[in-house]
């Protein structure tokens, strides 16, 4: 009796063990690619918190973050929607993003390094974070 109790016993502190290792494994291993993971939607939210920055072609303002009473904060908006669709691309929290909404995600979110400098001074000052704008070099319509 005392043998298979022992047997019982070693069992499952194997078994505790591994959960021990694998939760270990998925939270600092893999927390990169859960967080990256598509349907994630606690990015999505965090991603909507924020203002993006505008694309602009010329001075106009072709796709721009306009401020909602919903779920999302933020939504984009696109004035000249197909006329320049092909290079801005579209920003979605359903389809993800392309063109130049994916290119320069980190400018327009402003997360990129080239605003640390203004990350720091919101995080200070209490401000909202925003993101840069980005101008193309297309010809306005």
């Amino acid at each position: 009796m005392n043998r298979s109790i022992r047997r019982l016993g070693l069992a499952l502190g194997i078994l505790i063990l591994a959960l021990m290792i694998n939760i270990n494994v998925q939270q600092v291993f893999l927390a990169g690619e859960t967080r990256d993971r598509a349907g994630n939607q606690r990015t999505v939210l965090e991603e909507y918190d924020r203002e993006r920055g505008p694309i602009l072609v010329g001075n106009d303002p072709v796709a721009r973050s306009i401020p909602t009473d919903d779920q999302y904060k933020y939504l984009r908006k696109y004035s000249e929607g197909p006329l320049y669709a092909p290079a801005t691309g579209f920003y979605s929290a359903l389809y993800g993003s392309t063109g130049i909404e994916r290119a320069e995600n980190d400018v327009l979110s402003g997360t990129s390094d080239l605003f640390l400098v203004d990350r720091m001074q919101q995080l200070l000052s209490g401000r909202e974070a925003k993101g840069g704008a980005v101008t193309l070099t297309l010809n306005a319509a």
